[in-house]
């Protein structure tokens, strides 16, 4: 019965706007101020309004000559976002990653040319 419940209640939670979801944490929190758990709510809060952006792209790989490359662009709380997307000489087998600085500077060294599109 209980996981049914976490579960219709997970369901739910997903479906409904950022708005609807602070307003149901604000009047949690001025309820059940004692609750000992409260900061979970709070950080849930701060989740919700911190600002964030998130960046993907419909293909690891992609080519001018090629039609439907998309960029899909999250936001929250931001008002500007600039996107570099850039070219290089990579063949697209490379292990290569953005949290390694060896990387990144290994990266920087094949960049050909930089085109900037402003949202």
């Amino acid at each position: 019965m209980w996981r049914s419940c976490v579960e219709a209640l997970c369901f739910v939670w997903e479906k409904i706007s950022v708005e609807e979801k602070i307003a149901y944490i604000d009047n949690a929190l001025v309820r059940w101020a004692s609750w000992n758990r409260i900061i979970s709510l709070r950080n849930a809060r701060a989740e919700l309004t911190r600002p964030m952006f998130k960046v993907s792209f419909n293909k690891r790989n992609v080519s001018s000559t090629e039609k439907n490359n998309w960029v899909k662009l999250n936001t929250r709380n931001v008002s500007d976002v600039i996107v570099t997307v850039t070219r290089t000489k990579l063949l697209g087998n490379h292990s290569l990653s953005l949290g390694d600085k060896d990387d990144i500077a290994k990266l920087e060294r094949q960049v050909c040319c930089l085109q900037q599109r402003r949202r």
